[in-house]
């Protein structure tokens, strides 16, 4: 497993990741160092967010090499992936006649027929449930394991998804050894970290995003 720490202030993730982003740049994802960790952005999609990841040790790093490379944070020796997907790739009716629910199991059936394709027969839906966050906001629990022969090193994954507009939020849970204990702090981690999810109705700049950083 090939794992790579990055120290930058602010960095783009996805197709803008070689860039620098600042000022009034609105990148589609970006990270930034915050009071307590990291405040990280989504703009994507006409959906803008922020999350933050509070933690006594907060880095951004990466794992896998070359185009199989992905970023992550690790929290406290937690590592967590942030990703997101937009909610026409997997449905494209009326939005307005289905749930937060019912868009977060149409979700969780679209990934795991791709995982299904990609990883073949021994894929194993395991846990799969809904969440009550703040606010009564719903989240969906789910996880699956990987198999002996995958690359990276990475046991099981633990995701907790949301819905933000016309966007299905994901925070991958990673886990490196199969471990109760380590299962439970990184769900009680990535539910944390969902709910300080603040939706705007317009695209966050980095000038907007350094106010909110240097608050609680």
């Amino acid at each position: 497993m090939g794992f790579i720490l990055i120290s930058a202030m602010v960095t783009a993730w996805g197709d803008e990741a070689q860039k620098v982003p600042s000022g009034n740049d609105h990148p589609d994802f970006f990270a930034m160092h915050a009071k307590h960790g990291l405040l990280l952005v989504s703009n994507e999609d006409d959906s803008p967010f922020f999350v933050r990841v509070r933690g006594n040790d907060v880095q951004q790093g990466t794992i896998g090499e070359g185009d199989d490379a992905f970023g992550v944070v690790v929290v406290d020796d937690l590592i967590v992936q942030f990703v997101t997907a937009g909610v026409t790739q997997f449905y494209n009716g009326d939005l307005s006649k289905l749930t937060d629910e019912e868009i977060l199991k149409k979700h969780v059936e679209w990934e795991t027929d791709y995982l299904k394709e990609k990883l073949g027969p021994s894929f194993k839906l395991g846990m799969n449930f809904d969440i009550k966050g703040l606010n009564k906001k719903i989240y969906h629990y789910w996880t699956y394991d990987m198999p002996h022969s995958a690359e990276k090193g990475i046991k099981r994954n633990v995701m907790l998804t949301t819905r933000v507009k016309n966007e299905v939020v994901v925070l991958n849970g990673i886990m490196l050894d199969l471990d109760e204990k380590q299962e439970e702090a990184l769900m009680q981690k990535l539910v944390e970290i969902m709910n300080t999810l603040t939706a705007f109705p317009d695209p966050i700049t980095v000038n907007q995003a350094k106010t909110y950083a240097v608050q609680d």
